[in-house]
């Protein structure tokens, strides 16, 4: 029986321990025992940070904590927050719920913000509109990143201000000094000679100027003379236009002629064509002729004293 007694002794300490380790736990984690609280929904793309069990403060006041985290079910879909609120705390809309840090290396909780919100109660339930802000750590990382990259821009700058491409950028500059200068005395030059000319040309047109104002009266003349030439030149225009027509008439009669002498041709051809074995004839008398002709020609270029011959011969008879 002593012993029965000391082994319930001993489960009665045990048990007043956890009771005062548990509601110390409580008292220091500032909830309460036995409180009720409305339940809220938030929707995060990152939870990084957050936990079961983590603080929810409203304006930097603690109103509360996660009571779960649900992960999605799907690709693309935001991470959803149990919220547990004190029963006592009234959320308004407009209210947004966003991952904040206490300091640099304090614990991370859920804010909601009390900016920007409306009198109207947000019913209990509802899912709380949130708003994604970089953090710290994602920060650093970027950052580093971003350290990198000037790191290599650094080197990149400084191989392009080497002394090799320093020297090359120095017989660059030279030569372009060099053709600068060229080209300036060069321009110098053409502004010179443009110069010249214009003063040339001023010359010119004075001297234009005083045959002009000399020439005057002659001028008059002339441009009078012109106007009556190209009156002259419109009347012989109309004469060559009636002169056109009277060869228009013409061509048309020479048409005419031309049928005719169509005609004539037919008739003159069945003419020709019925003389034809006459002048067939001819033609063969014609060709015994020429070689006869030949002949006394070719005796006469031979044996031309044949001809004096036969001409003191006659002349004495």
């Amino acid at each position: 029986m002593s012993y029965l007694k000391e082994e319930i002794k001993a489960g009665i300490i045990v048990i007043a321990a956890l009771t005062v380790i548990s509601v110390m736990v409580v008292a220091i984690g500032g909830t309460k025992m036995f409180e009720k609280y409305n339940i809220y929904h938030v929707r995060l793309m990152d939870v990084a940070g957050l936990d079961t069990g983590s603080q929810v403060r409203l304006g930097g006041v603690r109103i509360g904590n996660i009571q779960d985290i649900i992960p999605p079910d799907k690709p693309n879909e935001p991470v959803r927050l149990v919220l547990a609120i004190k029963k006592n705390i009234v959320l308004y809309k407009g209210t947004r719920a966003v991952i904040s840090q206490i300091g640099f290396v304090g614990d991370i909780y859920l804010g909601l913000s009390i900016e920007n919100i409306t009198r109207q109660p947000l019913p209990v339930g509802s899912t709380i509109n949130s708003e994604e802000r970089i953090q710290l750590s994602d920060l650093l990382f970027r950052l580093g990143t971003v350290s990198d990259s000037m790191d290599k821009l650094l080197k990149d700058v400084d191989m392009i201000f080497s002394e090799k491409n320093r020297n090359k950028v120095e017989d660059i500059l030279v030569s372009t000094n060099t053709t600068i200068n060229t080209v300036s005395n060069e321009l110098v030059k053409l502004s010179s000679n443009l110069t010249d000319v214009t003063q040339r040309l001023q010359v010119v047109l004075n001297e234009m100027d005083s045959v002009l104002k000399d020439n005057k009266g002659e001028l008059n003349t002339l441009l009078k003379t012109a106007t009556q030439d190209l009156k002259e030149a419109s009347s012989t225009i109309k004469s060559i236009e009636q002169t056109a027509n009277a060869f228009t008439t013409t061509a048309n009669s020479l048409t005419t002629t031309a049928n005719t002498f169509t005609n004539t041709s037919s008739t003159l051809n069945t003419v020709v064509n019925k003389q034809s074995t006459n002048l067939s004839s001819v033609f063969e008398s014609l060709i015994v002729t020429m070689d006869d002709l030949q002949d006394i020609l070719h005796e006469i270029k031979n044996k031309p004293w044949t001809l004096i011959y036969k001409e003191d011969g006659e002349n004495n008879d």
